[in-house]
């Protein structure tokens, strides 16, 4: 399968923390907008068998069987991160970090019906899977579609919509040598038109939640009830400590931490700066 996309891509950045390694006081905001206009497709199979058996009404019985589709339509991709830190005094900041992504399917009021995929009872619209948004992880990547989140592993949550919070102390205990115990709070929902809508809602430990449900109404007076896809949710909570020193040969960072759907802490070690 070959792909092709062109598209607009406008950035914002604002940085006044005082030192690249381990601030301790500024704001760090990151905002990037990214308008995609040419859609990805993925032909279509499929596979007809007939049945010599007539049935009342004279024709023959067939059934079709189909390959589903990978459909992608124009989609419009927002990403905020702002990071703050506020110094106490000459050893402890309080630490603040929002990360949100919005994907959203009528940018400039495309019309994107031809593009839809049929999934569980409703149509689904998508984004090539290298331009969904990854979370989890210790560190900050360089690429902007990956977003730090303690307690999982690195891009262990695969996202069109989500926000991650997480606050902490950071505390100076001697010198170069840094402690910063944290929580965090990540929530990811299935539409961007009803993101906010259960915002702020109870820890679902990771699963993902259905809070609505539609009926339909088919032929020979059957009803059938399912969940709304479109209303999805996830909610978790994470916490953790992360322990880190300004060794000659770059940084050097022990973290430990945990999310709410697991039993197990998770522990990660890295010497030297990422590239």
């Amino acid at each position: 399968m070959t792909s092709q996309t062109s598209g607009l891509v406008g950035q914002f950045k604002f940085n006044t923390l005082n030192r690249f390694l381990f601030p301790n006081k500024g704001t760090d905001i990151f905002i990037e907008n990214k308008l995609v206009l040419i859609p990805f497709f993925k032909d279509e199979e499929s596979v007809t068998i007939m049945d010599s058996t007539l049935t009342p009404s004279g024709y023959n019985q067939h059934e079709e069987f189909s390959k589903s589709s990978t459909l992608y339509a124009p989609y419009n991709k927002l990403t905020l991160m702002v990071t703050n830190l506020l110094l106490l005094n000459c050893k402890f900041s309080v630490f603040s970090c929002i990360t949100m992504g919005f994907t959203s399917f009528n940018a400039m009021k495309f019309n994107t019906s031809l593009f839809q995929v049929k999934y569980n009872y409703y149509d689904s619209l998508s984004t090539p899977v290298n331009d969904n948004f990854f979370i989890g992880g210790v560190e900050r990547r360089s690429r902007n579609n990956f977003s730090s989140l303690w307690g999982l592993n690195e891009a262990e949550m695969v996202e069109q919509n989500f926000a991650a919070l997480r606050v902490g102390i950071q505390c100076e205990v001697l010198h170069k040598l840094f402690i910063t115990p944290a929580i965090a709070y990540y929530y990811s929902a299935a539409s961007a038109k009803h993101f906010f809508k259960y915002l702020g809602k109870p820890n679902t430990n990771g699963e993902e939640y259905l809070p609505v449900t539609v009926t339909d109404n088919y032929s020979y007076g059957i009803t059938y009830t399912h969940p709304d896809f479109n209303y999805r949710y996830t909610a978790l909570i994470t916490y953790g400590l992360n322990i880190g020193y300004k060794s000659p040969i770059g940084p050097i960072n022990f973290n430990i931490s945990k999310p709410s759907m697991d039993q197990h802490w998770r522990a990660y070690v890295s010497i030297g700066y990422r590239f």
